[in-house]
């Protein structure tokens, strides 16, 4: 992929300098008003009052962070979970990016990030099962299907899907 991906009339975007930084309470709640289509609605900020809470003010072992880039304010975010000495991963993109084709180079460029951050590691992530489109994604980055398990959230109990990517 060339380092301009041109989306139209949105905004260009210079992912080989991608910026990644600690979340503000500010961009928290920028994000939690990202607003996406039926039926990854799902993911819009206001559907699990408990989510919110904790993209707002994250517990101990959670942090967020916003990937930007150029004149880019914010394209989405990471998030990252250290649970029994495994890194989860959790992500997110900007509702206009979702959809266009760019889903893999972003995987691809949070793996390299938690790389430089924490070396090289295995990645677990959760995905909504319906969501065939970012586990297509997930399994294209390099990651396969560990099993399924039903989540609280959203005032209902949905089927995921967890995942790993382990370096070569």
């Amino acid at each position: 992929m060339d380092a301009w991906l041109g989306l139209g009339e949105g905004p260009e975007i210079d992912w080989q300098n991608w910026h990644v930084s600690t979340m503000s309470r500010d961009q928290a709640r920028m994000i939690a008003e990202w607003r996406y289509p039926p039926p990854y609605d799902f993911y819009n900020g206001d559907k699990d009052p408990e989510d919110l809470r904790e993209l707002l003010d994250p517990p101990e072992g959670v942090s967020y962070w916003v990937v930007s880039a150029r004149d880019v304010n914010i394209l989405g975010f990471l998030e990252f979970q250290w649970t029994n000495g495994r890194i989860g991963l959790g992500l997110g993109m900007r509702p206009e990016l979702t959809g266009i084709g760019v889903g893999l180079y972003f995987v691809k460029r949070a793996l390299q990030f938690i790389e430089g951050q924490w070396g090289r590691q295995s990645v677990d992530l959760m995905v909504a099962e319906f969501n065939v489109r970012a586990i297509t994604v997930y399994r294209r980055a390099g990651f396969h299907v560990t099993g399924n398990r039903w989540v609280d959230t959203n005032g209902a109990q949905y089927p995921f899907v967890t995942m790993r990517w382990d370096p070569d």
